[in-house]
């Protein structure tokens, strides 16, 4: 799957799953993003799907941060931003930040997610240095159990 941004009054096709925020803030936009353009997100997907179709049902079933976790992301909407216009070497900073610090993966969790997907040797090399190179989960990981980050949550909108 791929997630991207589209300016209002756009129009962009059907069958498209469209996420917006009543409050139209920038940061958990740019922090949801990051989130459904990852490896996380992906994984968790492909097991709902019987096809190639990505159905809203399918999409409603994978686990979102919250929308008060988002809203707090600004380090993460600065990578998106940041991917948004360069080189696809900011991406894997995404998919590693996504993987260690909002979904709170152990390096061996987030290294059997990404042997679930077809890549070279060289691009699960960035992926891992990444995620390696990033400082600990948040301070508070600790504290805030799987099930309360990764649940589906209502806090947004798709249509």
């Amino acid at each position: 799957m791929i997630a991207t941004l589209i300016e209002a009054g756009f129009v962009a096709g059907n069958s498209l799953g469209v996420a917006y925020f009543k409050d139209f803030s920038e940061t958990p936009l740019l922090a949801l993003l990051g989130v459904m353009n990852s490896t996380c997100f992906e994984f968790q997907l492909r097991a709902h799907l019987a096809t190639g179709h990505v159905s809203l049902s399918s999409l409603r079933k994978v686990a979102v941060p919250s929308f008060v976790q988002l809203r707090q992301e600004g380090a993460l909407a600065l990578l998106v931003g940041e991917a948004l216009v360069s080189a696809d070497s900011a991406a894997f900073k995404v998919d590693a930040y996504v993987a260690k610090n909002l979904y709170r993966l152990t390096e061996e969790e987030y290294e059997t997610i990404l042997n679930g997907f077809m890549m070279t040797h060289a691009e699960r090399l960035n992926y891992l240095k990444s995620y390696c190179e990033l400082r600990g989960a948040h301070p508070a990981s600790k504290f805030v159990s799987a099930t309360l980050v990764a649940e589906p949550q209502p806090a947004y909108y798709l249509v």
